[in-house]
């Protein structure tokens, strides 16, 4: 029983690893469709964490995810063109992107403070340092 259960557990970190390779390989260029549909998922499925743990409207929903959705791209785009420069910068380059992510959190924050209640966006605020 320990020899399946060991295997099954190795079967199931190859495939974690081989399904995270491509995300953890990062970009090699601009955004594509599939990449599109990625961060769509991946606002879907935050703006669902959000739901639930903020206890969002329905109206505070569909706000939280457009703003989850704009942020994520933001983000998206900032390492592409990270990846694209240090390309043009050759071996050992730094990489660092022209836009400063932090700014992006900062403006990611403060739509989120329009859009929560005091208390949830302190709640919210407390899961993200999490």
């Amino acid at each position: 029983m320990r020899h399946v259960f060991s295997r099954f557990t190795s079967l199931f970190a190859a495939a974690v690893l081989l399904s995270s390779a491509g995300v953890v390989a990062g970009p090699t260029g601009p955004a594509t469709d599939q990449t599109q549909d990625t961060i769509q998922q991946r606002a879907k499925n935050l703006t669902g964490y959000y739901a639930f743990a903020l206890h969002l409207s329905g109206r505070q929903r569909r706000a939280v995810q457009a703003c989850t959705y704009r942020h994520l791209q933001q983000l998206d785009s900032i390492k592409q063109i990270s990846v694209v420069y240090a390309d043009r910068t050759g071996p050992g380059a730094t990489g660092l992107p022209p836009q400063d992510a932090n700014q992006i959190h900062a403006r990611y924050e403060a739509t989120m403070s329009r859009i929560l209640t005091t208390g949830q966006f302190s709640t919210f605020h407390w899961l993200l340092s999490q």
